[in-house]
């Protein structure tokens, strides 16, 4: 059974578990899981949380990837890079030390 297949049946068997009486509920259960072949309890927690409108139909959007400009990978990189490498002087990451350094130079940078 495809996974569309089963959010449709799981919609359909979640207003009908919601609205049987609780002796009802058992047979209901018992079908549901014989054709999705999901175990027991994630069944049951299935039928009982509240489904979104769209979860039967639509899948889930993964976030799409974000392709910057050869300029700010570079930085980005680097950043990276900084976040990798101990301060010689301090220990701590590289990236702080930079930060105090610009400090210097910059009297309204501070760190938060």
């Amino acid at each position: 059974m495809s996974l569309k297949t089963r959010g449709e049946l799981t919609h359909v068997t979640h207003s009908q578990y919601q609205k049987a009486t609780p002796a009802a509920k058992a047979p209901i259960l018992d079908a549901f899981i014989a054709a999705t072949g999901y175990h027991r309890k994630y069944a049951l927690t299935l039928l009982n949380l509240p489904l979104s409108p769209h979860s039967a139909t639509t899948k889930p959007r993964k976030p799409e990837p974000v392709f910057l400009p050869g300029q700010s990978q570079r930085v980005v990189a680097s950043t990276i890079n900084l976040l990798k490498r101990p301060c010689f002087s301090s220990g701590k990451p590289a990236i702080i030390c930079a930060a105090n350094g610009l400090s210097l130079s910059f009297p309204n940078f501070s760190l938060p």
